[in-house]
């Protein structure tokens, strides 16, 4: 797991394939306990206190994982004791880019090199291993604006 944290209010985690169950993002039940044990773990490794309304955006791509951005929102109205937390959770389905610097060149069997604006992007034909992702992670940064099937569909492949 990857976390950015800006401030208490706002934070970014990354969790790839191998560090999340296979989870339900329809089942909000299976989805909520998830959050309640990801918060737990966030306060006992990070010393991160999550409680009140939070506004989570999860990006999920079936080849790399999730990518989950947790924005707290401030009510005036309603005081929450402490690890109370009220969520509303909005699931993106978009794929999940590695934007490059420069080319690399990586087995065009397992993934989709593309070229757009003046930058490269992989794109993973398949589910990642931890050793591919280390690797690709290691030249890459996470790219999973809402434009990436305009990448997909508009750049050059090779």
């Amino acid at each position: 797991m990857k976390l950015i944290l800006y401030d208490e209010s706002n934070l970014i985690l990354f969790l790839n394939n191998l560090q999340i169950p296979d989870l339900d993002l329809e089942n909000r039940d299976e989805l909520e306990e998830y959050f309640r044990s990801l918060f737990l773990k966030l306060h006992n490794q990070y010393k991160i206190d999550i409680s009140g309304y939070y506004v989570i955006d999860i990006y999920a791509d079936s080849h790399y994982g999730l990518i989950i951005e947790m924005q707290r929102e401030e009510l005036d109205y309603y005081v929450y004791d402490d690890y109370q937390v009220d969520m509303r959770i909005c699931i993106h389905s978009i794929p999940i880019l590695f934007e490059l610097d420069e080319y690399i060149f990586l087995n065009h069997e397992d993934f989709d090199m593309i070229w757009y604006h003046n930058k490269w992007f992989a794109y993973p034909k398949k589910k990642l291993n931890e050793i591919e992702i280390g690797k690709l992670l290691e030249y890459a940064t996470l790219y999973y604006e809402e434009d990436t099937d305009q990448i997909i569909h508009n750049g050059i492949h090779l």
